[in-house]
């Protein structure tokens, strides 16, 4: 300390608050060659993913991948992405009808086996717990067994509404398909991948969730996407050394009917371009955006202050509310008009 106390004598306080300064500086320097490393590192090692790293065939797996929320949107695009690399497919959905057909398509077009399980995954009760138990079934008559699971499956509002104007009954459906269903169809395939060593479950969340610090008036939708990265996050862990992965695939906007994107771009990839890229990332990660362009503004958003990203996303979604609000208006009166 004397020591110390000898320097700050010999040099002043100006000196010493320069000292300071410098220290400062190189301190904040280095934080800042640190954050532009990892940004470095992040490129470096997306790239060679992208672009070196070959993907994990899903026959790797088995034979056979299970698919739920089939018949549009990314499930759809999944199913015929999976066919086309020779999987075989147990379909499930709520349309019987659809579902046959689109069983008989992909086996026609890809020379591959697929089944289809109905079950209405929105109603709880005698019908969806026979469901379960056909589904079950299915996965126990799986010829080498059941490699791969896309909990596809999910609903979400109607348009951006707040909490006390939503219809208690769409609060139920989405917790019960979005939790409860995407919770029971991964206990209908894990014993039978448990058994092999080997399998790969991957739930459908969203980056409202697993990204965004909030989505307003589309809280009962995130929340139920945050328990969808909770669950798998945990289940990762809990069966590590079983040989089954768990990944949660995590897309801000695709061009979908859920999304009303009726347009593809750049950031809001079409269901086809989006599954090719996500089938890319099988098996790689726990949590991924499963898309590129979608990593790079997960990095954006994850450096954007909170109450920005947030005063921006509520300004979307009031104006998203407005639009819908006033087109069930026009409908209203058109229809009081004709009657």
């Amino acid at each position: 300390m004397q020591v110390f106390s000898d320097i700050f004598r010999d040099y002043g306080q100006r000196d010493a608050s320069k000292i300071a300064t410098v220290v400062m500086f190189a301190v904040f320097t280095g934080l800042g060659v640190f954050q532009w490393a990892q940004v470095f590192r992040g490129v470096v090692m997306g790239t060679f993913d992208a672009v070196v790293r070959r993907p994990i065939p899903p026959r790797y797996f088995g034979p056979w991948a299970v698919v739920t929320g089939c018949t549009q949107g990314i499930g759809l695009a999944l199913a015929e992405k999976l066919a086309a690399r020779g999987m075989s497919l147990l379909l499930v959905a709520r349309d019987a009808g659809r579902l046959q057909s689109l069983a008989a398509r992909l086996q026609g077009e890809h020379a591959v086996q697929a089944r289809a399980v109905a079950v209405d995954l929105s109603a709880p009760g005698d019908a969806w717990e026979a469901g379960m138990a056909e589904l079950r079934a299915a996965v126990a008559a799986c010829e080498g067994g059941v490699g791969v699971l896309y909990n596809n499956a999910g609903v979400s509002y109607d348009h951006a509404e707040y909490l006390h104007e939503l219809d208690a009954g769409a609060i139920a459906r989405m917790i019960q398909v979005n939790v409860a269903s995407m919770t029971e169809v991964v206990r209908c395939v894990l014993p039978s991948m448990l058994e092999r060593r080997r399998g790969c479950v991957v739930n459908v969340g969203s980056g409202s969730a697993s990204i965004a610090p909030a989505d307003p008036l589309y809280s009962v939708y995130a929340g139920t996407k945050a328990y969808a990265e909770g669950l798998t996050r945990s289940l990762a862990a809990e069966y590590a050394g079983s040989g089954v992965r768990f990944q949660l695939l995590a897309p801000l906007f695709v061009a979908t009917r859920m999304s009303r994107i009726r347009v593809p771009s750049v950031t809001a990839p079409s269901a086809p371009v989006y599954a090719e890229f996500a089938l890319r990332r099988l098996g790689r990660d726990v949590v991924t955006a499963g898309y590129p362009v979608h990593s790079v503004l997960w990095w954006v958003i994850a450096h954007m202050p909170e109450r920005l990203f947030v005063a921006l996303r509520l300004g979307q979604v009031k104006g998203v509310r407005q639009r819908a609000l006033a087109k069930k208006q026009r409908a209203a009166a058109a229809a009081k008009r004709s009657g």
